[in-house]
């Protein structure tokens, strides 16, 4: 699978063992900024489909980060079904962090960050993905994809998309479980001749 965005680096710090490490961002050494999914010589912004322009180009970059996140899940292993930390637990029970800070390339600017919030709130008022705020606010924290949205996702990324990895990575977490289910393929009985 090839895609442009980059895992966030919660993610990344899980996937290196840092986080099951107790390390703190002060006495860890520094990661870098490199994507798992990246290939040389790949565009950094992929040429909009026809479906992804009439989903809105912001609404269209969530989908596909939140996709590559669901992937990237496959690589925490047992780690994230134990809930080894507090973090993992959230991302366990409650879904893939509300990032786009981190899955468009640093530091959004307010004009940016309120177009990624508004395509959220699209998304989920569209039946595509479910929002997870604080008990209190209404700051989103977390997102799901829903059934229509996770297949909204994998025909906008297309063949690029690893389908075992989203179904691994949808298995290990409590809100995927089901939509993991959706994706594996069946078995046809076979039929026996007497």
């Amino acid at each position: 699978m090839v895609l442009i965005l980059s895992v966030t680096p919660f993610l990344r710090e899980v996937i290196e063992g840092k986080e099951l490490m107790g390390c703190k961002p002060d006495n860890c050494p520094p990661l870098g900024h490199k994507p798992i999914h990246k290939k040389e010589g790949v565009r950094k912004t992929p040429r909009r489909s026809a479906r992804a322009m009439a989903l809105g180009r912001h609404a269209a970059d969530i989908l596909a980060a939140v996709l590559a996140e669901i992937e990237a899940l496959r690589q925490l292993g047992i780690a994230l079904e134990a809930g080894a930390s507090r973090r993992l637990a959230q991302l366990r029970d409650l879904g893939i962090p509300y990032r786009p800070d981190d899955w468009f390339g640093g530091p959004l600017n307010w004009a940016r960050r309120k177009a990624y919030s508004r395509a959220a709130a699209r998304l989920e008022g569209a039946g595509l993905l479910l929002r997870i705020t604080e008990p209190n606010r209404d700051r989103v924290t977390h997102v799901q994809l829903t059934a229509a949205g996770l297949r909204r996702a994998l025909r906008l990324v297309g063949p690029r998309a690893d389908l075992a990895a989203v179904a691994e990575g949808l298995g290990r977490t409590t809100w995927g479980k089901e939509l993991a289910a959706g994706l594996t393929p069946r078995r046809r009985p076979e039929s026996r001749n007497p």
